[in-house]
């Protein structure tokens, strides 16, 4: 009777248990209709196990931007196989090329002048913000089945930011979050907690940025040195290195663009901002030659905010020369523009990001590199 009566409680309990969850789940499903759950992506980008594109609901011929990856990429569709009479370009980059999206247009339209064998150029930005070249090497390689015929790069931002990443979402436990996102219940409980996470991470980060005396180390949980700098370096050049070989395998032709960075008014770790005080002498006295050194070999070795610094661009010079690609010289471009040949004086609006000047300067290179490729006629 014990065993019976142990097997009762067993059962009972579970069922009670079952009709609990599934009236809390009908309740999550109802509430859902009026606070959609955010779509969370819980391989980052890590895996090539949700792809960026994915096919159009009752159009399976076009494909459109993944709704988990709506954070990250542009919400965009497009035709599957390519038309003939398009040439499709795919620009690959961070969130720098992520925000020139409304330059596009207009540049496709400007492009047309140099293919006229073709009765529209299309332009799909692959612009990931936070994404490093990990996993925009995935990114590209998901891009080579929609034919594309010219691939634009512009990488060099995120290298240490990719880390924190990782370290963040750990890919490998990817499938545990993906298996209970099923839940409605599980999805409405992580919504708020990551609206909550969200808000106190914004909070903070802001206090930060407004404080007379900001931090940038505040902003890793992952501390950084010197040896994670020659790693991470290493990862750069290995990554765009296999990058350009796939897609000079699959005979696709590659523009790569150097990447400035702001040396006049840089966002640096507390420790290191008085030393960078001899910029500001070197700048004052009109010794604008000197200072622009000094500001680029700071920027090398500080591992707190190493981004686009002098290193990334002699890795993405040699492999242009290397492997015979045409280089779009925004660093160049953007020096010849700032009134001191310095970048970050006018027209950065941070310490990564060009403003809209900035912006287009970037397109302006990346078109004039194309001219300076092979002939239409042979695309």
């Amino acid at each position: 009777m014990g065993i019976i009566s142990l097997k009762k409680k067993i059962f009972f309990s579970g069922f009670i248990f079952l009709i609990f969850f599934g009236t809390m789940e009908s309740f999550a499903l109802l509430i859902e209709n009026w606070y959609p759950t955010a779509l969370v992506d819980f391989d980052g980008g890590f895996t090539a196990n949700n792809p960026i594109f994915i096919k159009e609901d009752g159009q399976p011929e076009f494909r459109k931007t993944n709704p988990q990856k709506l954070a990250i990429f542009q919400d965009q569709v497009f035709l599957a196989k390519k038309n003939p009479n398009v040439f499709r370009i795919v620009f690959l980059g961070e969130s720098s090329i992520n925000n020139i999206h409304h330059f596009l247009p207009e540049f496709s339209k400007q492009l047309k002048s140099k293919f006229p064998n073709f009765n529209e150029v299309e332009i799909l930005n692959l612009g990931g913000k936070s994404y490093g070249s990990t996993r925009l090497l995935l990114a590209a390689k998901e891009m080579i089945q929609y034919q594309p015929d010219l691939l634009l790069v512009y990488i060099g931002h995120n290298e240490f930011e990719e880390v924190e990443q990782f370290n963040l979402i750990n890919p490998k436990n990817a499938f545990v979050g993906n298996f209970y996102y099923h839940s409605a219940l599980l999805r409405l409980a992580s919504t708020g907690f990551l609206h909550h996470t969200l808000t106190q991470l914004e909070k903070s980060k802001q206090a930060e940025f407004l404080s007379k005396d900001p931090d940038t180390q505040r902003a890793w949980s992952y501390h950084f040195n010197l040896d994670d700098l020659q790693e991470r370096m290493t990862i750069f050049k290995n990554n765009l290195e296999k990058l350009v070989s796939i897609y000079q395998v699959h005979k696709i032709p590659i523009i790569i663009g150097s990447v400035p960075s702001n040396i006049f008014n840089p966002y640096l770790p507390k420790e290191m901002r008085a030393d960078y005080r001899e910029f500001n002498e070197f700048f004052d006295k009109g010794d604008y030659m000197k200072a622009y050194n000094f500001g680029e070999d700071f920027l090398a070795k500080t591992v707190g905010r190493h981004q686009s610094s002098k290193i990334e661009n002699q890795i993405i010079r040699k492999i242009a020369s290397s492997k015979k690609i045409i280089l779009a010289d925004v660093e160049e471009e953007i020096k010849k523009a700032e009134p001191r040949h310095i970048p970050g004086e006018r027209l950065f609006n941070d310490h990564c990001h060009l403003n809209e000047g900035g912006n287009k300067i970037l397109i302006e290179s990346f078109y004039k590199a194309i001219g300076e490729s092979r002939s239409a006629k042979d695309y």
